[in-house]
C-alpha cells in the first residue's frame, strides 16, 4: 500500500489525477498477476530463458488481448477505463515472467478463477481505501478486475489457446474452452461491467 502512495506521488506532476490511476491500477494488477503465479512454483520444468525473437512472436496475442480487454469495459463509457481496460489484458500475463526467466513456474497461474477472486478483492479494496483513485465505486472496480480475467481467457479460447488452470491455486488441472466458450465468457465479461455501471450509474457519469 505504501508502495502504491510512492507511485502516485512519483507520477504527481507528469499526469492527471485520473492517468495517475490508471497507471497504478495497471501496476497493481501486473503485480498482482505475478505473484499469483508464485502459486504454482515447482510444478513446472524451468525452461530455457525466453528470447527476445519469441517476445516478438507474441504480438498479435497482445494485439488480442488489448481489444478483448478494451471491448470488456466499453459499459463504463470512460475512455480512460477502456483504454486502462486494454492494458490490463495484456500485463495479466505477467504470469508468464518467471516461467520465461527460468523459474519452474506454470505460466498462466492466473488464468482461473482463484486469480480472478484475489484480483477483484485487491482492487475493490485499493479503491476503497483510495490507494487507486479511480472515478468509480469499489463494486465497480472490482466488477472490472474480473472482466478482465474473464475476458483475457476468452480470448485465449478464441484463438486456440483456452487450456487453462480454472482452479489454481488448488488444482493446476488445466479445463479447456472452445472457440465459442471464448466468445461467450467476452459477453461474460462485458455484461459484468454493464451489471456493474448500472448498478452503480451515479458514480459513473
Amino acid at each position: 500500500m505504501q508502495l502504491i502512495e510512492r507511485i502516485n506521488r512519483q507520477l504527481t506532476g507528469y499526469y492527471s489525477r485520473e492517468s495517475r490511476a490508471m497507471v497504478s491500477l495497471v501496476l497493481v494488477f501486473a503485480a498482482l498477476s505475478l505473484l499469483f503465479s508464485l502459486s504454482s512454483w515447482g510444478r513446472a520444468v524451468p525452461p530455457s530463458i525466453g528470447t527476445p525473437l519469441g517476445i516478438i512472436h507474441e504480438i498479435p496475442d497482445v494485439i488480442g488481448h488489448l481489444l478483448f480487454g478494451m471491448l470488456a469495459c466499453l459499459p463504463s463509457r470512460q475512455r480512460p477505463l477502456i483504454v486502462t481496460g486494454g492494458l490490463l489484458g495484456v500485463v495479466l500475463d505477467a504470469d508468464h515472467l518467471g516461467r520465461l526467466i527460468g523459474f519452474p513456474l506454470l505460466s498462466r497461474a492466473s488464468h482461473s478463477v482463484g486469480f480472478l477472486i484475489v484480483a477483484a478483492i485487491a482492487v475493490g479494496l485499493f479503491t476503497r481505501q483510495g490507494y487507486l483513485k479511480l472515478r468509480v465505486t469499489s463494486w465497480t472496480a472490482s466488477a472490472i478486475a474480473a472482466a478482465i480475467v474473464v475476458g483475457h481467457i476468452a480470448l485465449d479460447a478464441f484463438i486456440g489457446y483456452g487450456s487453462v488452470p480454472m482452479l489454481a491455486p488448488f488444482s493446476f488441472t488445466e479445463y479447456t474452452f472452445s472457440r465459442i466458450e471464448g466468445l461467450e465468457l467476452e459477453v461474460i465479461a462485458f455484461l459484468l461491467v454493464l451489471a456493474a455501471r448500472q448498478l452503480n450509474s451515479k458514480a459513473m457519469p
